[in-house]
């Protein structure tokens, strides 16, 4: 025990009398702490434990009553089941990591734990430090994440407290409250750095601590001692600052203690934690940030779990898909209500929506166009970004940002429609017809069974109508041609307007015997059905030639010239017919 300790304890300077009351606050103030602390001798000896220790020990799969002083320390982690013998960091063995731990080549030792499969994995970290005034032995400290290790047995290690009262950061403490006046009968080396005042002038006055209370924390936490239990422990955080102006947190756990005459004192530990509560306001004022943005910005933000299921959205994204955030928690990607669609109008799997992609793959994925349905039946275009968020190398859940592009979409998809789209008669253009026909003449060429047949239509004194009755009675037959059209031909035929009063069709599948046979319906049906315009019938006939696509056309307007010859054939046929033309001919 040394003499600045000896001098200061309650029986005034008897060295028998120091020794019991370094006894007795080994027992009440390191027993007691909630850290698990132990000491190691330079031959890998547990010198001394506390109670946290002793509990951490079994709460690893130790056995109870296994650990004691001289228990070599590698035996006792050895015994702990959970603890596996992957040590993060480190390439050497467990008993070589342990030993260089215990030799001071390694000041921090990260253990993982096994745990099962529905547990969260954990680590326990070992941090070391010499204990000063005293060679050889080390003082371990053992944090593991949720342990509960309390306790309050006795410990006979009166010198041994001493070296740890010397070492320990955090200041420990003993006072005697008696009428409402403090008296410090133990106050630890630690007490200069935090508070920047001695441990005499501690003993001497034991306001010298409470003044440096900031004003404002000062009566809550004057409350908070006057209201506090003597049964249990008590913690507060407050703020002091220093003689030097330094502001600081100060964080304060002490538990009540009688003595054997009744009379109270608190034991306990005061632990700078102004890096802790600067880092917390650090991440409030992040989160409050994030907060901030995810509740205002314009574009749809929802996060899903690792199963796809939606777990928040913000205002916009419920503004957006029409859905309340009730409505779409628990709702998943595959979820067919959402009827969700590709750009070009083809159906998109469930299992292919940016954030189940994200998840199964672990990478991002950027600007994908999609449609989905309101609740109300409309549709909504959407540009989507998903990013996978990771825990320990895992994929917990994504992030998926869009922003509503439906306006844009339906411009394009207007503009493309009217680029493709005669706009008279509403149906194809010659654009539009070329690059259909050019594939089913590449498909001929794949699968040379394939017949499909291409026609050349061409309306009858059509240039008659409009000089007599004027060019919206010719759109008018123009109009009331392409219906009769669309009535008789299949939806996998393509129709198109070609020119003035030309027309083109494609027919695929289609034999020339089975086109001659369409023709002549057409014909009969415009014979039939003439069109009308301001109540005058305006007779209408058509002319078609016919050409089947083969395999060895050189191109699409050899195909066409073919179909153009069958076509002038049924012209100089006098008209109203078709004609069909072979390959070579002339």
């Amino acid at each position: 025990m040394n003499r600045k300790l000896a001098g200061h304890i309650r029986d005034g300077g008897h060295a028998a009398e120091s020794a019991r009351e370094a006894a007795r606050l080994w027992t009440q103030v390191v027993e007691s702490m909630e850290t698990a602390l132990c000491v190691v001798g330079a031959d890998g000896n547990i010198v001394a434990h506390n109670r946290a220790w002793r509990e951490l020990h079994q709460l690893l799969g130790g056995s109870p009553g296994y650990v004691h002083d001289g228990t070599r320390y590698l035996d006792a982690l050895e015994r702990a089941s959970a603890l596996g013998h992957h040590i993060e960091s480190l390439n050497s063995s467990f008993e070589t990591a342990v030993a260089d731990l215990l030799s001071g080549r390694v000041r921090t030792l990260t253990l993982e734990l096994d745990a099962r499969e529905e547990e969260p994995s954990r680590s326990l970290d070992v941090r070391s430090s010499p204990l000063r005034g005293s060679a050889g032995l080390l003082l371990l400290e053992h944090r593991l994440l949720e342990a509960d290790a309390a306790a309050s047995r006795e410990h006979d290690h009166a010198e041994l407290f001493r070296l740890l009262a010397n070492s320990m950061p955090s200041v420990m403490y003993r006072v005697e409250i008696v009428d409402g006046a403090r008296r410090f009968l133990y106050i630890s080396p630690a007490v200069e750095e935090l508070f920047e005042v001695t441990e005499q002038a501690v003993y001497a006055d034991a306001d010298v601590l409470w003044n440096q209370v900031v004003e404002l924390d000062r009566s809550t936490s004057f409350h908070a001692l006057r209201t506090a239990s003597t049964s249990g422990p008590r913690e507060l955080d407050f703020r002091v600052r220093t003689p030097s102006g330094v502001e600081k947190w100060v964080h304060s756990i002490a538990r009540p203690h009688r003595d054997e005459r009744g009379r109270l004192s608190w034991i306990g530990v005061l632990s700078d934690i102004t890096a802790r509560r600067r880092a917390e306001q650090r991440l409030l004022e992040s989160e409050s940030t994030y907060r901030t943005l995810f509740e205002t910005v314009a574009q749809g933000v929802v996060y899903q779990d690792r199963e796809g299921r939606i777990t928040a959205a913000n205002p916009s994204a419920q503004r957006i898909l029409g859905l309340t955030l009730d409505q779409m928690q628990g709702r998943t990607s595959i979820d067919p209500r959402w009827r969700s669609i590709r750009e070009d109008g083809s159906d998109l799997p469930g299992e292919e929506h940016p954030a189940m992609i994200a998840l199964r793959t672990g990478s991002a994925v950027r600007d994908v166009v999609m449609g989905v349905c309101r609740p109300d039946g409309s549709r909504v275009w959407i540009l989507v970004n998903a990013i996978p968020l990771e825990r320990e190398g895992r994929v917990e859940q994504v992030y998926a940002s869009f922003e509503d592009i439906t306006e844009r979409v339906e411009l394009s998809r207007e503009l493309r429609r009217q680029a493709t789209t005669d706009f008279v008669t509403g149906i194809a253009n010659r654009r539009s017809f070329m690059e259909r026909l050019h594939q089913e003449l590449e498909r001929v060429r794949r699968h040379t069974q394939v017949s499909s047949v291409v026609a050349s239509l061409d309306l009858d004194h059509f240039k008659l109508v409009n000089d007599t009755f004027g060019h919206s009675a010719g759109d008018a037959v123009l109009q009331h041609f392409a219906g009769e059209v669309a009535r008789e031909i299949r939806a996998s035929d393509f129709f198109a307007r070609t020119g003035g009063e030309e027309f083109s069709l494609l027919l695929p599948e289609t034999t020339p015997e089975q086109a001659l046979a369409l023709a002549d319906r057409l014909r009969r049906a415009l014979a039939e059905r003439p069109a009308f315009h301001a109540g005058t019938k305006l007779p209408v006939s058509v002319s078609i030639g016919l050409a089947k696509i083969e395999s060895a056309d050189a191109s699409t307007d050899e195909l066409l010239a073919r179909a153009d010859l069958a076509l002038y054939d049924a012209k100089h046929a006098g008209r109203d017919c078709a004609r069909y033309r072979l390959r070579g001919t002339s």
